[in-house]
């Protein structure tokens, strides 16, 4: 698991999306990458399952 934390001052403004896009196509680019929700990994993981990409 990999977690990225974007603060408000980036996701907010426009002219910094290009940095979230550009890692976006980065991670798509490796086999086995999957992206989930914070909430979402926490269910998967309450219930003892593993999280597996997509």
């Amino acid at each position: 698991m990999f977690v990225v934390l974007f603060h408000e001052h980036i996701t907010a403004n426009p002219k910094y999306w290009w940095i979230i896009l550009e890692f976006v196509d980065y991670a798509r680019s490796h086999p086995g990458v999957a992206f989930a929700t914070i909430d979402e990994f926490a269910e998967l993981a309450r219930h003892g399952q593993r999280f597996t990409a997509f």
